[in-house]
């Protein structure tokens, strides 16, 4: 978002507003939705993991779109409106990691055991829940997304130590913009072209 005084930029085009097979989104209530066949359709969850997969979404979507920002942007350094999404992201990641390990953490659950699994389980006697009545996990799904990868590097995991750190995106921009260079024919003298 421009700062005061600047004038409105138009929004870079998200990699995300294309429909990725396996990709994952929300609907316009918030709802988690899953492309297949070139449709974002209804994502069946069990209700335990959704909000988990909705911030897990939400982080991914803003994680994209810093990055493209980035990308988009011109001019040099970070910009208001760079620093602006970066601050957003930077607070809802800290917000989702306060009660979750990171996205780039080794040896997370894919499938857990519902309640009304092992409620069932108990009633009729078996001594464990059979797998097919496990449910996914919320990082099970954002695994396999083919568009989250950006979001496992917001933190490098250190196995030897058990921590992660928060990787440079989070806290300045990664990618400038290109420059090009050329050579006028005939005088030899070059000369920088920067991008409009």
């Amino acid at each position: 978002m421009p700062g005061e005084g600047e004038p409105a930029r138009p929004r870079p085009a998200l990699a995300t507003e294309y429909l990725t097979e396996g990709a994952l989104g929300l609907d316009a209530h918030g709802r988690p939705t899953i492309v297949e066949d070139g449709t974002a359709v209804p994502l069946d969850i069990h209700p335990d993991q959704q909000q988990r997969l909705v911030q897990l979404i939400g982080l991914k979507t803003r994680t994209l779109a810093l990055y493209e920002a980035e990308a988009n942007t011109t001019e040099p350094g970070d910009t208001s409106q760079l620093t602006g999404m970066r601050t957003a992201l930077r607070e809802a990641y800290r917000t989702y990691r306060r009660k979750n390990p990171p996205p780039g953490k080794p040896g997370q659950r894919r499938t857990f055991v519902p309640k009304e699994a092992k409620d069932r389980a108990a009633r009729e006697g078996l001594p464990t829940v059979p797998d097919k009545w496990k449910a996914h996990t919320a990082f099970s799904f954002i695994e396999n997304d083919p568009d989250a990868s950006l979001l496992f590097g917001l933190e490098a995991w250190d196995e030897r130590t058990g921590t992660a750190t928060e990787q440079k995106i989070l806290h300045e921009r990664v990618l400038e913009p290109r420059l090009a260079l050329f050579t006028t024919s005939g005088s030899g003298s070059g000369c920088v072209v920067r991008p409009h």
